[in-house]
């Protein structure tokens, strides 16, 4: 395959290679190819977005909260009694979750899913 590119993209694709980004034109013109062809991914776009979203609350400062607090949050979390929430269930063994109110141990720090 032969492909002919303007001025401006010539002089762009040689910028990239002069520094050192890329060992020559080819290897640009594949990196914009691909990146052309994930825009075209619903699925990409979407995974880049929740990236964009999310990226920066992880390496942002973080600090724990309390138990009581949690709960607290959870309980404001819940809709109205017309629609009851689905029950919260954690799982800290890999075996099958139970129901967050029936453990001994209700801290936050487990994996909880919520279950319908």
């Amino acid at each position: 395959m032969h492909v002919t590119l303007t001025k401006d993209l010539e002089t762009f694709v040689a910028g990239k290679v002069q520094a050192g980004g890329y060992a020559d034109a080819s290897e640009v013109v594949r990196e914009a190819l691909r990146d052309f062809q994930a825009k075209e991914d619903p699925a990409e776009q979407d995974s880049r977005e929740l990236a964009e979203l999310l990226l920066p609350a992880v390496r942002g400062p973080h600090r724990p909260l309390p138990g009581p607090r949690f709960d607290r949050l959870r309980l404001r979390a819940r809709p109205t009694p017309s629609a009851p929430a689905p029950a919260l269930l954690c799982s800290t063994s890999g075996s099958a979750p139970t129901p967050l109110s029936a453990r001994s141990d209700r801290s936050p720090s487990y994996p909880c899913l919520r279950g319908s």
